[in-house]
């Protein structure tokens, strides 16, 4: 194998190195430009190359040989480095290969079936398998979809397009009579219809990812209103009697101290309450309850009132100063 590097000054490419091998590479990924390591697949193993000093590692080895698949995924808030995935048959497995000689990590991804081809186009993973296309979402490796063809297509192959603001737009796929265009539908779409199917964990795990890899990404967002969604989640939390979720997620939505309070009136005195908030004292209901149709919170007693308790505590734990600055000015 022979490697070549762009000289800008004369226009063309120079030889660096010439690589030998004891048999044929069957996939070859370069990660990190110059500086970088390339990702080579053979029969039954991948090696890493590190480009500094051509010394090459073996990082992962497999029984089965199989149509080898390997891709790079961006790092993140989450994936400080570059990290890649190479296939083992319906597995797909994580390597740091930037570190030293390749760092085998933990994550696997598993595919419904080996994989043709895949691509990272944050904020999924995009495969193509013989029958359909399986998306993943690429913060947790969990399999979100599997978009089936209508009809045997025997795909060969599959490029994803991707906008200028980073999330694919659309992905092309080859069959030896055709190509299928398939049309994403946009992330802010996406995300409206989990909310509304009440998804809301799903929801927030995608605008989490989407934000971890940076504006290019989290621009798509622009017209989503996150704390409403925490908002939303944290009142469904709270009618199910999961108080602590519910509290966390109204500390992640801001939600406003007074509507909080008033879904615990057992533990906040009519007195404390009139006298830190006295222009809500007189309302039946806050706006947070009113956020799904609750007409009175809920009732506390028994065991839900302990658990109710632990949640409160921890809520004023976390809005002391706020609480204490609302107090000081009543003085």
């Amino acid at each position: 194998m022979k490697i070549f590097q762009w000289q800008s000054g004369i226009g063309g490419f120079t030889m660096r190195r010439e690589l030998s091998f004891s048999e044929s590479p069957r996939s070859i990924l370069c990660v990190g430009g110059i500086g970088g390591t390339i990702v080579i697949g053979f029969k039954k193993h991948y090696e890493n190359i590190e480009l500094q000093n051509y010394n090459g590692t073996k990082i992962v080895e497999f029984e089965k040989e199989h149509r080898l698949v390997s891709f790079e995924i961006p790092p993140s808030t989450t994936r400080i480095n570059s990290t890649v995935i190479v296939s083992t048959g319906i597995h797909g497995v994580v390597v740091d290969v930037l570190g030293s000689g390749g760092i085998l990590t933990e994550e696997r991804l598993e595919w419904s079936t080996p994989p043709i081809a895949a691509h990272a186009a944050v904020p999924f993973i995009l495969t193509l398998l013989l029958d359909s296309i399986e998306v993943h979402d690429i913060s947790s490796l969990v399999a979100l979809q599997r978009i089936r063809f209508v009809t045997p297509s025997f795909p060969t192959s599959m490029c994803p397009i991707t906008e200028m603001i980073g999330a694919p737009s659309a992905a092309f796929v080859s069959t030896p009579e055709s190509i299928v265009v398939l049309t994403m539908i946009p992330l802010s779409t996406q995300i409206t219809r989990l909310v509304d199917s009440a998804n809301f964990e799903d929801a927030l795990a995608l605008c989490s990812t989407c934000h971890s890899y940076g504006p290019q990404t989290s621009v798509q967002l622009a017209d989503i209103d996150v704390r409403s969604i925490h908002e939303k989640y944290g009142t469904v939390l709270y009618q199910k009697g999961d108080f602590d979720g519910a509290i966390v997620n109204y500390l992640s939505a801001e939600s406003d101290i007074v509507d909080v309070l008033s879904l615990f009136p057992e533990f906040i005195p009519q007195s404390l309450f009139t006298l830190l908030y006295p222009q809500r004292a007189n309302s039946p209901t806050s706006p947070l309850l009113n956020l799904v149709g609750v007409i009175n919170p809920v009732k506390l007693q028994g065991v839900i009132l302990h658990r109710a308790a632990t949640a409160i505590v921890q809520y004023c734990e976390k809005k002391r100063d706020k609480i204490t600055e609302d107090a000081d000015e009543l003085n």
